[in-house]
């Protein structure tokens, strides 16, 4: 089965990290982002680097300043400095997040919040979290994967932990929901009990890796 990557990081430091290296006197200098971006993927680490490949990061495509040497790269150095400061997350199968988006709803989930869980937020709310104008004006780096904030990392860890013995002991209708929409698609075969036990493992290590380290999550898009 294939796994769903993610990773955390500090989202205040992120940010402060690109304040530090970008702005002067209260102006943001798209060379020195340009410069920044491109000195990050030469020392790459090699998480950083696995990201870039999740991410198809290509570097004259994405550092391309052909059509506007003042912005047409901004977004793309924003996601390359982000993932200078990811850190390696337990991953979740996309089996397990199937078995989550049938079976919370079950268990009084709005389908809204699932779909967050799951998928997370845009990255245009990380950009908007930094409180600086000028990168809302920017950065529009929703292209390229999505996120959950610290807090909402705590809110959906306390409220899967609460539904825990419903995973433990999962009710005809999940079974049944599981078997249905899920068992089919996994190969080999697998039993609707143990991909429910597998999901609630998955994600709760997810949530506690990202709240034990007071960090946020992010999910690149392939």
């Amino acid at each position: 089965m294939k796994n769903v990557p993610a990773y955390t990081f500090d989202p205040v430091r992120f940010h402060r990290l690109l304040e530090e290296n970008i702005m002067v006197g209260g102006d943001l200098r798209a060379n020195l982002l340009l410069a920044m971006a491109k000195s990050l993927v030469v020392k790459a680490s090699p998480t950083m680097l696995r990201a870039l490949d999740i991410l198809r990061f290509d570097e004259e495509r994405w550092f391309d300043t052909t059509d506007d040497p003042e912005c047409s790269y901004a977004s793309q150095c924003y996601v390359v400095v982000l993932a200078s400061v990811l850190e390696d997350a337990p991953p979740v199968s996309n089996a397990s997040m199937g078995v989550l988006l049938r079976v919370l709803p079950i268990l009084g989930w709005s389908e809204e919040r699932v779909e967050v869980l799951c998928r997370g937020q845009p990255l245009s709310q990380l950009v908007h979290s930094s409180q600086n104008h000028l990168f809302y004006f920017v950065f529009g780096p929703g292209q390229h994967g999505s996120w959950l904030s610290p807090e909402s990392v705590k809110s959906f860890l306390d409220d899967i932990q609460a539904v825990e013995s419903n995973f433990r002991n999962p009710s005809e209708e999940m079974l049944r929901s599981v078997s249905e929409h899920v068992v089919p698609w996994t190969l080999p075969r697998q039993q609707p009990q143990a991909l429910i036990t597998d999901a609630y493992a998955e994600i709760c290590r997810r949530l506690e890796t990202a709240s034990g380290r007071k960090h946020a999550l992010f999910m690149p898009y392939e």
